[in-house]
């Protein structure tokens, strides 16, 4: 069983910026804040308490995990399927080749989306599109949105 999560490549990335140059393209750039929370687990999952938050008179209960945490090998994953999922819903058409980017069309209108673990860059040539994007996201997972992407990944 896998336990990553894949992220846009580099060259992808890239490629894209080349793109956003020549066709004078907007791009902005949101953080997902606790993604690894966001994961839903797909089996049970026992933890004992942290040390320092026992209960007292509990010491022996353990927790039954219903949502994946960091530390867990598994949460990355459960992250993006999550995403993956919610972005398929939203009507975005994921890359073959490159799985962390995500296109919508509408008539003459577009997104592209490329998602680096918790960031996300949106690339657009309409500005009420964007909008209506952004607010599907923060509908979803818990998100600050950074604006007008000045670097990426110091690119």
């Amino acid at each position: 069983m896998r336990f990553f999560s894949p992220i846009v490549k580099i060259t992808s990335i890239r490629f894209i910026m080349v793109v956003v140059a020549n066709f004078y393209l907007e791009i902005e750039q949101m953080d997902v804040k606790k993604k690894f929370l966001h994961g839903d687990l797909e089996e049970e999952i026992y933890m004992s308490q942290p040390k320092g938050f026992e209960v007292k008179g509990k010491e022996d209960l353990i927790a039954d995990l219903r949502k994946s945490l960091y530390g867990l090998k598994k949460s990355p994953r459960m992250w993006y399927q999550k995403f993956n999922t919610h972005m398929l819903g939203l009507g975005f058409i994921c890359n073959k080749e490159d799985h962390c980017i995500y296109f919508k069309y509408v008539r003459d209108h577009f997104v592209t989306l490329l998602l680096y673990v918790d960031y996300i860059l949106l690339i657009r040539n309409n500005k009420e599109m964007i909008k209506d994007v952004k607010s599907q996201l923060s509908s979803q997972f818990e998100m600050k949105d950074l604006g007008a992407t000045n670097f990426i990944l110091g690119i």
